[in-house]
């Protein structure tokens, strides 16, 4: 999954640092969190923090597409930007049942 909170904190004129320490963690915690599989509740309260909608952390504004999905199944988040994507989610989700 890519997240954009590097981007965004860049935009804020904000460190990660800054980040990390507004949200009482290290920042090898959010860097783990950011790159990894971060929880919903972890992934708000970064949005909170960032003081953006929780969306804003998957799209880029200046890139918008037709389509945004976000899927979460089983604890694994998947991000579609086109039809064939969501398609592609949906029959890897399929097999894995």
């Amino acid at each position: 999954m890519n997240l954009r909170v590097k981007e965004i904190c860049k935009d804020k004129g904000l460190t990660m640092e800054q980040l990390a320490n507004s949200l009482n963690i290290t920042p090898n915690t959010l860097t783990r969190n950011v790159n990894g599989n971060p929880t919903i509740e972890t992934l708000e309260k970064i949005a909170n923090a960032l003081n953006v909608e929780f969306w804003e952390l998957f799209t880029s504004d200046t890139s918008r597409s037709e389509l945004t999905a976000l899927i979460e199944y089983k604890n694994t988040f998947y991000k579609a930007d086109t039809l064939d994507g969501l398609k592609d989610i949906v029959k890897r989700i399929e097999k894995s049942k």
